[in-house]
């Protein structure tokens, strides 16, 4: 664990001494009073004890459990005590043996203990005993404390108490005691007492989750939902933390959450949830809480009610025609009419004007629904979801005729509907449509319905036909029962028509699929529609098989401009790309915590562009190193290799690569021997994970997740025992960097001389990337793929007389460069030269291009730039201040000062026009600021020490290519432009905010065919603040030739030479 840190003392304060490493200051004193630990070793550091390096060894290694593995809200950057002002971790060594480590929910502020300003500011306070064990499990305990108290404030002891000790599971084996999910309300009653010990209810519940990660963090944020609706239905600013009502909340949590989750065959669990149900129905009766749920022997008393704050719930009553209600106006939660045996017919709710929710299920005899009718020919939306399902003798839905949008899902399935008559209206939808598992014949009445933000499913219907949908232009890839999907039409055995879906996108233009037989599709998309502009998956349930894209369309070619968005899904754990036939495959594992794609991820064109390839990623978020399998596709390296095999069975491929990094590189090597593939690329792979060698070569790196594999698996632990004895007829090729002696150790173990391995000095273990920046990756894999890079020819380009040093670097390309001032000077230089392309790299050539737009082009010269009016929106700081006030983008600017006694000093003086940072500096106090001059603007200044330039390329309101760095400097206060270079740390980064980037851009230009710009921005409560927009490209993307070649790619191709 290599962490900076430093030791500070202090003077006549309460506490002597303070380990710093961010985020964690520990406070401690060595005066051998009740803050000094008890044991003074210093075995470490002559000056730093070692109780408190442990402290902060294991506070650390628990944070990291938090942050990365479970990916639970950083308190220091988002959630409840973000919101309160946390800056800091503090941990105060005191004496308190009972206890051994205490939390508070309310921040403390140490700020006197400290003269930089930078260490001024709140903190989540921590106490810890000074006399704990060293093997201790309290900083793992408390600090999940801290990640509870971020999302809520529940503190029942058998929630709060038992699931932190649940969390000590995590580094410390603790014996499990035999342990039964509560089976009967009386059970649950006897679990809500309970407290440490409620840990082995939580163990026993987890063992049901697959993905316990997101599982336990989806948990925490529907507690944190529950909590905001307690906190409305009481009309209170804060809850009794330790109150019994506060039960009926967490429970309610804990049952959304595993609405997601598949509990086929695990009936223990959906007994234990049934049982939640009732207890919840119990304690209701019991505490109205402005809610309201009905009983049958008197529900025509509320007859008169107008009003309901919270939900109606109108639940296993023995009515058989429901009526009444029908002076009731609003209800703010939920109305529920479920379970309820005998119910026939709804009718009433006439004056009903505003519901949340609407909840129809199970009643097994409703046949008919007239109750609401009036309500949406008049209102027209809901805020929230429609959850009819599960009432088998329900035919129609005609009640939802006049409905255009959901605010949520809305649940249709599991009925007896014939017919969508209702849904005529319908053009939104902002989460699931599901109409499966029930009689209709007929989707026209969908005629309306544009985009739907979820899956869409018709599974289990009459179906012969998907007319009606061919207005649907945006679907959702979502997790459904664990899996991910966007579109099911499988049960629909006489489905043949299903060309409706030919304008269908989705953001990252991947559809998942599941059908019948393919082959009875006989009338299809188009494929140039905008359906095909998808990848699709497509999985066959009659024959349970995954079917190339290329059996069900013939392609010539397939547009890869939205891949990088493919690969950024974070609901995809693996991606099939057969939408050609190919006779070249290539298998990408990703490595540890890493993202779809591995060694491709926002490095793919060259196996997109240069040549048609198939495509396999593969990632492994349980971070098993393949023995887990991927999530939904396999459970173990077997399977995946079962699966490889299929695809390679049904292709006629010539080269077959497989390719990872680090744990993505050991996969590569294993599949590709196993599969016996023609090519292996591995980068800085893991060769054993078995606990004996890690242990002979002391290589201690991802112990506690290695550990695990250990304890589970045997098989494929050390590759040298694959390798050995067996026949090699591919080429296989490990690379490593020299500079990290255990990447060197296992590249070396193999020994194996038909292995090439490749050495690299002053990188890390990250090679691949280093390669990529050498411009080395790319030829790299092409070769292997045995494809010969054509040689592009050089490009004359014309640019204006600025960036002649950062050109130079690019050798892709012939850089010119002249004054724009005159432009008849500049066509003559032009066709001198032979050039007919232009770059206009700053304000004064992009609007001389674009005031002699019509005779350049006559010259037969080639140019993208800017409209005078954007010109003008960007480069006027002023018109591009009001202009985002005016569309209400207020928050995502500074504030520009209108007059001397608002001014917060230091600020920002620039002037009103101008670009690159010219004219600009820091004022420190009133004397340096006039607000006289209207050539100038006086705005707040950012603090952040980071600050980031996104190079934007606009196509017809769209984003085509973008391009963020991050520009580090370590002072306070600083105006980039006035910095010297070397004390500014740049860095590529991936684009944050590029849906909201597109918004504002989009409205700026005015949907302009083509727009180029660079955002300049800080981040402030993850808002980005944009200080400055300037109308042509980032000059620091000229400096990075691999990313700035990408852009020229671009720009040339959208130039159509």
């Amino acid at each position: 664990m290599k962490v900076n840190f430093k030791n500070i003392s202090f003077v006549k304060k309460e506490y002597e001494y303070c380990f710093i490493s961010n985020p964690f200051r520990i406070f401690y004193n060595l005066s051998k009073d009740d803050k000094t630990p008890a044991n003074l070793k210093f075995s470490y550091k002559k000056d730093i004890p070692d109780y408190i390096i442990n402290i902060f060894k294991l506070f650390f290694q628990a944070n990291e459990i938090y942050t990365k593995k479970l990916k639970l809200r950083n308190p220091l950057k988002e959630g409840i005590y973000f919101d309160k002002g946390a800056e800091f971790i503090d941990i105060l060594i005191v004496d308190i043996p009972k206890q051994k480590g205490l939390v508070a929910s309310e921040l403390v502020d140490n700020s006197e203990y400290f003269l930089e300003e930078d260490m001024k500011g709140k903190a989540v306070k921590i106490q810890i005993h000074n006399d704990l064990i060293e093997d201790t499990a309290t900083p793992i305990h408390e600090l999940f404390h801290v990640f509870q108290y971020n999302y809520c404030n529940f503190n029942n002891m058998w929630f709060m108490e038992g699931l932190a000790r649940w969390s000590q599971n995590l580094i410390h084996k603790r014996q499990m005691k035999d342990e039964i999910l509560p089976q009967t309300i009386e059970e649950l009653d006897s679990l809500l007492l309970r407290a440490h010990d409620a840990e082995y209810f939580f163990r026993k519940l987890f063992f049901y989750v697959d993905d316990l990660s997101s599982f336990i963090k989806n948990f925490l944020l529907n507690c944190e939902l529950e909590e905001k609706e307690l906190l409305a239905e009481l009309k209170i600013e804060k809850i009794q933390k330790k109150s019994i009502i506060n039960n009926l909340y967490v429970l309610n949590a804990l049952l959304k959450t595993f609405e997601n989750v598949d509990l086929k065959n695990k009936k223990e669990i959906r007994v234990f949830l049934e049982v939640i149900e009732l207890y919840i129905i119990r304690e209701s009766k019991k505490n109205v809480l402005h809610n309201l749920e009905v009983e049958t022997y008197h529900y025509n008393s509320y007859d008169n009610l107008h009003m309901i704050e919270g939900d109606l719930i109108i639940s296993d009553t023995n009515l058989k025609i429901l009526d009444g209600f029908n002076r009731i106006k609003q209800i703010s939660g939920t109305l529920k009419i479920s379970d309820n045996k005998v119910l026939e017919e709804i009718n009433g709710f006439h004056s009903l004007e505003y519901v949340k929710n609407i909840e129809i299920t199970h009643n097994e005899s409703l046949e008919n629904i007239y109750a609401l009718s009036k309500f949406f020919l008049k209102i027209k939306r809901i805020d929230g979801y429609i959850k009819i399902t599960s009432n088998k003798k329900l035919r129609s839905i005609a009640f939802l005729r006049g409905l255009e949008h959901t605010g949520s899902s809305l649940y249709l399935h599991n009925n007896n509907l014939t017919s969508l008559k209702g849904l005529e209206y319908l053009t939104t939808v902002v989460a699931s449509l599901s109409l499966s598992s029930n009689s209709i014949k007929s989707l026209e009445e969908l005629n309306n319905l544009k985009k739907v933000y979820g899956l869409l499913s018709v599974a289990h219907n009459k179906l012969v036909s998907l007319k009606g949908l061919e207005n649907l232009e945006f679907l959702k890839t979502t997790v459904w029962n664990s899996q991910s999907k966007t579109i099911l039409l499988n049960g629909n055995p006489n489905l043949k028509d299903i060309k409706a879906l030919e304008n269908i996108l989705t953001y990252e233009r991947y559809l998942i699929i599941y059908t019948d037989d393919i082959n009875q599709y006989k009338i299809k998309p188009n494929s140039n529609s905008n359906f095909h502009k998808n990848i699709l998956e497509l999985y066959d349930t009659k024959n349970k098989c995954f079917i190339p894209t290329y059996e069900f369309v013939e392609k010539i070619k397939h547009n890869y401009e939205y891949f990088g968005r493919t690969t950024h899904n974070e609901k995809l754990t693996h991606l099939f790309d057969f939408e050609m036939k190919s006779d070249i495959l290539v298998i990408s594992f990703s490595g540890y915590g890493g993202h779809l794609g591995g060694v491709f991820n926002s490095r793919y064109p060259f196996i997109t562009n240069e040549v048609i390839t198939n495509k396999i990623f593969i990632l492994d978020n349980s971070d098993s190193w393949y023995h887990n399998g991927s999530n939904v596709i396999a459970n173990s390296i077997d399977e995946i290799v079962n699966l490889l095999s299929y695809f390679i069975k049904k292709g006629n491929y010539k080269k077959i690569l497989c390719i990872g990094s680090s744990m993505g590189g050991y996969m590569a090597l294993i599949a590709g021997k196993l599969l016996n593939v023609t090519n292996v690329l591995a980068f800085s792979p893991q060769t054993f994970i078995d606990n004996k060698t890690r242990k002979k070569f002391s290589d201690k790196r991802w112990n506690k997740e290695l550990s695990k594999v250990n304890e589970k698996y045997t098989k494929y632990l050390n590759i040298k025992e694959l390798y050995k004895n067996s026949n090699i007829n591919n080429k296989i090729e490990i690379h490593y960097s020299e500079s990290v002696p255990l990447d060197e150790v296992h590249a070396l173990y193999l020994d194996d001389k038909r292995i090439k391995l490749f050495s690299y000095k002053n990188c890390d273990h990250y090679v691949s990337v280093y390669l990529h920046e050498k411009r080395l990756l790319e030829d790299m894999v092409l070769k292997h793929l045995g494809i010969e890079k054509h040689k592009k020819s050089k490009n004359k380009i014309l640019f204006a007389d600025k960036w002649q040093s950062t050109l130079k670097k690019c050798s892709f390309i012939e850089a010119y460069h002249t004054s724009f001032s005159d432009i008849k000077k500049v066509i003559d230089f032009a066709l001198d030269n032979k050039i007919n392309i232009l770059f206009g790299n700053n304000y004064s050539a992009q609007k001389a291009i674009a005031k002699n737009e019509k005779l350049l082009k006559e010259k037969g010269l080639k140019f993208l730039v800017n409209t005078q009016k954007t010109l003008k929106h960007f480069v006027d700081k002023k018109l591009f201040y009001d202009l985002m006030l005016q569309k209400g983008y207020e928050q995502y600017v500074p504030k520009y000062y209108s007059n001397e006694n608002e001014v917060i000093y230091p600020c920002i003086v620039k002037t009103i026009s101008g670009g690159a940072g010219r004219g600009i500096f820091i004022a420190y106090s009133k004397d340096e600021i006039t607000f006289k001059d209207k050539n100038l603007i006086i705005s707040e200044y950012l603090p952040s020490k980071v600050e980031y330039a996104t190079t934007i390329f606009m196509k017809k309101g769209k984003i085509i290519e973008d391009f963020t760095f991050s520009k580090k400097v370590e002072k306070d206060f600083y105006v980039l432009q006035a910095e010297k270079k070397e004390t500014i740390k740049v860095e590529y980064c991936e684009t944050p905010f590029l849906e909201l980037f597109e918004e504002i851009v989009s409205y700026l230009s005015s949907n302009d065919d083509y727009c180029q710009c660079s955002i300049n921005f800080k981040i402030e409560n993850n808002i980005p603040k944009i200080f400055e927009i300037n109308p042509r490209v980032g000059y620091t993307l000229s400096g990075f030739p691999t990313y700035f070649e990408k852009y020229i790619d671009r720009y040339i191709s959208e130039l159509d030479i």
